[in-house]
């Protein structure tokens, strides 16, 4: 009896044993979990490249929040990023100290500047423009139009389909991106050069 009930309170707490380090293994993995890039948070990085995109839709726009929107999508980008670089380096001080976290908050800097502003709207401009180019060869409907004084006429119908083929580069070209981003600019170009790797 009292070699059954020693076998069975050893099973038992051998059994409550094995899930505690399940358990901490678990949070460990949601601590190490990078909300900037592994979150739906990392959508505010792209309001700018959403912004870019729809510019030549509210370029024309009489209404100044429309007309200015793709303006104001630089301000949840910009936040997103600060908040990201402010995230790098408070995690590397605690970790590695000032003079690394400095490093590492850079590197982000420039990381998330070239992936978040540079990349995709220049991806986004060149699409466009060739869609542009296009649409003047083969959609007679969709061409732009030119005053004789050598000014646009404005096309509602080209501007929707310019912007709904920008969102659909985006879409087409994000995670591309970002994985060149991280495994090629991040780690092959930026961390060497600030002497990281």
């Amino acid at each position: 009896m009292i070699t059954e009930a020693l076998i069975r309170n050893h099973v038992i707490n051998t059994a409550f044993a094995d899930k505690k380090p399940a358990k901490k293994a678990a949070v460990d993995n949601d601590a190490k979990k990078d909300i900037y890039r592994d979150s739906p948070v990392r959508y505010l990085g792209y309001s700018d490249d959403i912004g870019a995109a729809i510019r030549v839709l509210c370029n024309n726009s009489k209404n100044p929040l429309v007309k200015n929107l793709p303006k104001i999508s630089y301000i949840p980008a910009g936040v997103y990023i600060a908040a990201d670089v402010a995230s790098t380096y408070k995690a590397s001080k605690e970790i590695e100290g000032k003079k690394v976290a400095r490093k590492k908050a850079f590197g982000e800097a420039i990381f998330q500047g070239i992936t978040n502003i540079l990349f995709p709207i220049l991806i986004v401009g060149a699409a466009q423009k060739a869609m542009g180019k296009g649409f003047d060869k083969f959609v007679p409907k969709l061409k732009q139009k030119i005053t004789p004084a050598g000014e646009k006429i404005a096309n509602r119908q080209r501007d929707i389909a310019l912007a709904l083929g920008g969102l659909a580069t985006l879409l087409a070209v994000s995670k591309p991106v970002d994985n060149f981003s991280d495994n090629v600019l991040m780690k092959k170009i930026i961390n060497p050069v600030l002497g990281l790797d």
